[in-house]
């Protein structure tokens, strides 16, 4: 059965947090959220927990991890360790051509790394080019087809029996809308897109 949902800081005011925890062997959770600035756009932190089931463990630590991200920033991390024991983090990475004013239509993907899950490096860009002119991120079928989506974001990871990643997940969306908001009709849809991850 579920159990009851418990709201993580009550004293917390700020935009919505793209909370994204990973709970990690001993039952402590490490995880990255984020807060939106009405200049700077979507800005992420940390934030640790002792125990993954009690969420008055659960601690906000007010410092910028990627401070030096431009305009609008980056949002919806996706946390995972991989088989050496090193934290990722995929994110929708919205610091690009003209995202001071349209930073909905980025269609790429950021990546950072952490040693100990607590001081994060952000590497750059995963995927996508943040500086097309043409705006998006064509993606190759396996029919030999190709569809150039205007924004890519909600990453999520498939993992193979070893632990390392095999498919990237994303909701792909198209169509040129120039509204945001929800009550928009921006002529555009979305997709959930699976895309397997090339290997070197």
């Amino acid at each position: 059965p579920w159990s009851e949902p418990e709201q993580l800081w009550p004293k917390y005011t700020g935009s919505d947090t793209n909370f994204a925890p990973i709970i990690l062997k001993n039952g402590s959770v490490i995880a990255i959220w984020r807060t939106w600035e009405d200049v700077r756009g979507s800005r992420c932190y940390l934030a640790t927990g002792d125990q993954w089931n009690d969420t008055s463990t659960y601690k906000q630590v007010m410092v910028e991890l990627f401070p030096d991200l431009g305009p609008a920033g980056t949002e919806d991390p996706f946390l995972y360790v991989d088989p050496n024991g090193v934290y990722h983090a995929v994110f929708h990475h919205m610091y690009g051509y003209d995202t001071r004013y349209h930073w909905w239509l980025m269609a790429e993907g950021g990546h950072a790394y952490s040693l100990d899950g607590i001081n994060w490096t952000y590497t750059g860009i995963a995927w996508g080019d943040p500086f097309d002119r043409k705006r998006g991120n064509v993606v190759n079928y396996t029919d030999g087809s190709t569809f150039r989506f205007t924004r890519r974001e909600r990453p999520h990871l498939i993992f193979d029996d070893d632990g390392h990643v095999s498919h990237l997940i994303t909701a792909a969306q198209y169509g040129f809308g120039t509204n945001p908001g929800a009550a928009n009709d921006n002529g555009d849809a979305s997709y959930t897109l699976v895309q397997e991850v090339a290997h070197a």
